[in-house]
């Protein structure tokens, strides 16, 4: 979700979190399913083995609509191209077995095409 907010400038699922950090993390979850839909075993064979999944489970409808999908969210970057949209698509799985690892990440094609990265990219932060 921070290439999607160094992209965007806007946090991706800006949640308030319960101060108990123990606690299950409603509102948290609840922006995560807006954009990325419920998540349930066909989306992550071993969701069940979560500690809070019954919690998860009862606060999702598995045909609940995704109310600001990612293609929306994202929709009004003109620079953010279908390669960096499947890149964070691809970041973002529920899944962390199908979820792209940091390495195949570099490889990924969203890293070949301009604008590159230049050499004083940092050279606006003053010491």
């Amino acid at each position: 979700c921070i290439l999607a907010e160094l992209l965007t400038n806007n946090a991706l699922f800006q949640g308030n979190e319960d101060p108990d950090p123990k606690a299950f993390q409603n509102d948290q979850m609840e922006k995560i399913f807006d954009v990325l839909g419920p998540l349930t075993p066909q989306k992550w064979e071993d969701v069940n083995q979560l500690i809070f999944y019954d919690k998860i489970k009862e606060k999702q409808n598995e045909n609940r609509p995704i109310t600001k999908s990612l293609r929306n969210h994202l929709k009004f970057r003109n620079s953010f191209m279908q390669s960096g949209f499947d890149l964070l698509t691809n970041m973002l799985d529920y899944d962390p077995n199908k979820r792209i690892t940091a390495e195949n990440c570099l490889d990924h094609p969203y890293f070949q095409e301009s604008p590159f990265p230049a050499n004083d990219s940092l050279s606006f932060v003053q010491h």
